[in-house]
C-alpha cells in the first residue's frame, strides 16, 4: 500500500507546434467553434518513489508516471519528465517550466506529481497539505525538518497563481487535505466560452489518511480518461477538467470499494475560476478490459530498429495499440523498421488462458528502439539513441570549480548517436560534398615520421600512429567547425535537424538519463572497463563500441576521444546557467569538450568532467557524436 500523491499535471504548452496538433486557441467571439483550443500544451511530470526516512518505497510510481507521459503525448502534450527530486530540485523545476512555458497566454499548462502526501493538524485546526519530496523524513520521525523539507500546498497556489497562462491543472494522486481549492460538480456546457476564461484546477486522488495502492487505480482512470472517450459525459468530443474530476471521483470510488474519495475543483480565487480546462479527445470510445501477457519477452536486434518477440503464449500482439498480428504459443516474431524512442507491446489472450495467468499479471513490455539514418539499404549509416527528457543535477563536487555550483537542469527528448562519428562517416560526407577540412585549407595536415611534420593531406584519415585510420575509428583531427559542417550536411542528406550535442545534453546522456544509476563514469564506476585511457589505450584512440555501453547503450561517452560540444564554455557559467535547456554563454574564446581521451587520465573521463579547445584547433585525441533534434 502507498500514500501518494499524483499531484504535479501542470497544463502548460510547450513550444509551439504548429495549428495542427494538440489543442488550439479558441475565439471567445465565436461561439461554436471547436477547431482550436490551445496553440501550445506542456506537461510537467514529476514520479517521486526512492523515498527514505521513514516512507515506504514507491514502485509503482515509475510505472505510473511512464503511462501518464505516454498519454499526454498521444495527446499532443510537449511532456517532460522528472525522477526522485528533493525539494530544492521540485522548487527548480517548477519554477523553470513555469518561467519556459507559462507566460503564453494561450497555452495550456498541466502539472503531475506522484508520490507521498500527508496532512498535518495545527492547533487551531486547520490542516495543512504536503507533497512529500525525496529526503524529507517522516513527520512521525521529525516534525520540525518534515516541514523545512516537504513542500505545502500554499507553494502550489503561488505557483499556480504566477502562470500567465489562462489555463492550468494541478493534478494530485495524493491523500492530502484539499482545501487549496472548493468543489464544484457543474459541467460546462460551451467549450469556447470556458476556454477563454481563466481558471486553475486541482484534483487529487484521495482525502487525507487514506492509504492509496501502490498500484495506482487513479492513475490507471487517468490514461482511461485520457485515451478514450468514457468520461466525455455530454458526448461533445471535449473532456473538460470539471469532467476529469467527476469521471475520476466515480470511477476509483467504485474500483477501490469505496476507500478512495478523488477532490476536484478550482481555486478559491474569482479571477482564476471560471473556465475550464479542455482535452482534446481523439480516440474512439472502448471499453476497459483486463490484458494479461506471457511472462518472458526475448528482445534482440535492437540497435537495428528491429525486434524479435518470442512468446509463451498465444494471443492477439498489439504494438503502440494497433493489431499487428495472432500468434501461437513459443512462437518467434519479427517486427521489423521501428521508428526510435519508446515502444508498448501488448499480447490479450483468450479469456481461458488469461484467467489461468490471472488479470493482474503485467499487462504490456516498453522496449527502447534505436533508429539508424542509412545512406544505402545494407549499411547502418548512424545509430541514433533516444534520451527520454527529464530534470537532473548537472556538475560534480570534483574540486573543479567550473563543475559549481551543481543546478537543477531541464530537458527535452533528443536523439543522440550511440558512438563517435567514425572515420568512414566522415568520409563518406568529404567524397559527396568535397568539402574540404579547415586544416586542408590552411594547407598542411599531420603525418607522423618519427617527428610530427606538416603535410598537404586529409589529417582526418590518419590515426595516432601516422597510419591510415581504419573505418570504425573515431574521426579526429577535426576542428569544431568542421564539425558543424558535417551536421549541416546531415541534416539535408537526412531531412532532420542534426547538431552538436549541447554540454547539458551530452552529461545528461553519458549519466545515462532518465534511467542514470548515477556513476561517475559513464555506466559505472570501474573506468578502465568503460573506456581507452593513456592507462589502458597504449598510445592511441580505438575502434568505437569496444567498450562497456552505458545504461542508454551509448559506448564511449567516457574515454577514447574528447567530443566536441555546441556550447561556447564559460568556466562560472554554472552559476548563471538557464534551468531549462542551457546553451552556454553567448560568446568566449574556446568551445566545450567532454569525455576525455586516451591521452588523458582516468579522471578526464568524469561525466561531469569540463574541458576547453579553441574551435579552430585539431588534434589525435578529439572527435564528436551528433544529435538529433526531436521536439
Amino acid at each position: 500500500m502507498r500514500q501518494y500523491i499524483f499531484i504535479f499535471f501542470l497544463i502548460l504548452c510547450f513550444l509551439s507546434w504548429g495549428q495542427d496538433r494538440g489543442f488550439r486557441r479558441v475565439s471567445p467571439s465565436v461561439a461554436g467553434d471547436l477547431s482550436a483550443l490551445y496553440h501550445e500544451n506542456h506537461a510537467l511530470i514529476i514520479g517521486n518513489s526512492r523515498y527514505t526516512e521513514g516512507w515506504p518505497m514507491l514502485s509503482g510510481v515509475q510505472e505510473d508516471v511512464k503511462e501518464v507521459a505516454k498519454a499526454l503525448k498521444n495527446q499532443g502534450f510537449n511532456v517532460l519528465l522528472a525522477h526522485d527530486l528533493n525539494k530544492f530540485q521540485m522548487d527548480s523545476a517548477m519554477t523553470s517550466f513555469i518561467s519556459s512555458y507559462g507566460t503564453n497566454q494561450e497555452a495550456g499548462l498541466l502539472f503531475y506529481f506522484a508520490g507521498h502526501g500527508h496532512t498535518i493538524q495545527t492547533n487551531y485546526g486547520d490542516k495543512l497539505g504536503y507533497i512529500v519530496p525525496v529526503g524529507a523524513p517522516s513527520p512521525n520521525l521529525n516534525p520540525m525538518e518534515f516541514q523545512s523539507k516537504a513542500t505545502e500546498m500554499a507553494q502550489i497556489e503561488i505557483y499556480a497563481k504566477r502562470i500567465e497562462s489562462k489555463h492550468a491543472i494541478f493534478i494530485f494522486d495524493a491523500c492530502f487535505s484539499g482545501s487549496i481549492f472548493s468543489g464544484t460538480r457543474a459541467i460546462p456546457e460551451v467549450i469556447s466560452y470556458k476556454t477563454a476564461q481563466p481558471v486553475r484546477q486541482f484534483i487529487s486522488s484521495g482525502t487525507e489518511n487514506e492509504k492509496v495502492s501502490d498500484e495506482s487505480v487513479f492513475r490507471k482512470q487517468f490514461v482511461e480518461a485520457m485515451t478514450t472517450s468514457n468520461a466525455d459525459f455530454n458526448e461533445d468530443g471535449y473532456l473538460t477538467g470539471t469532467e476529469l474530476g467527476r469521471f475520476l471521483q466515480s470511477t476509483v470510488i467504485n474500483y477501490t470499494k469505496d476507500s478512495q474519495h478523488p477532490q476536484y475543483g478550482k481555486i478559491n480565487n474569482p479571477a482564476l475560476n471560471k473556465g475550464d480546462f479542455v482535452f482534446m479527445l481523439n480516440a474512439e470510445k472502448r471499453s476497459s478490459t483486463a490484458i494479461a501477457t506471457a511472462s518472458t519477452y526475448d528482445y534482440s536486434d535492437v540497435d537495428l530498429g528491429s525486434i524479435e518477440l518470442t512468446t509463451e503464449l498465444g494471443g492477439d500482439l498489439y504494438l503502440d495499440g494497433k493489431l499487428l498480428s495472432s500468434v501461437s504459443p513459443n512462437t518467434i516474431v519479427p517486427i521489423n523498421n521501428l521508428a526510435s524512442g519508446l515502444h508498448t507491446l501488448e499480447l490479450k489472450g483468450p479469456e481461458k488462458w488469461r484467467q489461468e495467468v490471472g488479470v493482474n499479471a503485467n499487462s504490456t513490455s516498453e522496449v527502447q528502439i534505436t533508429s539508424n539514418f542509412s545512406s544505402n539499404e545494407d549499411l547502418p549509416f548512424i545509430q541514433m539513441v533516444f534520451v527520454q527528457g527529464g530534470t537532473f543535477d548537472m556538475g560534480g563536487k570534483s574540486g573543479d570549480q567550473d563543475e559549481l555550483p551543481i543546478h537543477a537542469v531541464t530537458l527535452n527528448d533528443f536523439e543522440i548517436s550511440a558512438y563517435e562519428i567514425t572515420v568512414s562517416q566522415f568520409r563518406e560526407f568529404i567524397q559527396e560534398t568535397g568539402y574540404k577540412t579547415e586544416a586542408e585549407i590552411e594547407g598542411w595536415s599531420w603525418i607522423f615520421d618519427g617527428e610530427w611534420k606538416k603535410k598537404v593531406g586529409y589529417d582526418w584519415e590518419l590515426n595516432t600512429n601516422g597510419d591510415i585510420a581504419g573505418d570504425n575509428e573515431p574521426v579526429t583531427f577535426v576542428s569544431w567547425g568542421d564539425s558543424q559542417r558535417f551536421t549541416e550536411w546531415l541534416s539535408t542528406k537526412f531531412n532532420a535537424r542534426f547538431r552538436l550535442p549541447t554540454e547539458a545534453e551530452w552529461e545528461y546522456a553519458a549519466r545515462g538519463g532518465v534511467h542514470s544509476g548515477r556513476w561517475d563514469y559513464a555506466g559505472g564506476e570501474i573506468a578502465p572497463l568503460l573506456g581507452w585511457f593513456k592507462t589502458n589505450a597504449e598510445g592511441g584512440a580505438h575502434q568505437v563500441g569496444e567498450q562497456r555501453a552505458n545504461e542508454l547503450n551509448l559506448y564511449d561517452m567516457s574515454g577514447n576521444v574528447w567530443e566536441w560540444c555546441l556550447d561556447w564554455y564559460g568556466e562560472s557559467y554554472y552559476a548563471r546557467s538557464s534551468s531549462s535547456n542551457p546553451k552556454g554563454v553567448l560568446s568566449s574564446e574556446f568551445r566545450v569538450l567532454r569525455g576525455g581521451s586516451w591521452n588523458n587520465s582516468e579522471e578526464s573521463g568524469r561525466v561531469t568532467n569540463r574541458h576547453k579547445n579553441r574551435p579552430n584547433e585539431r588534434d589525435s585525441f578529439t572527435g564528436f557524436r551528433v544529435v538529433r533534434e526531436t521536439y
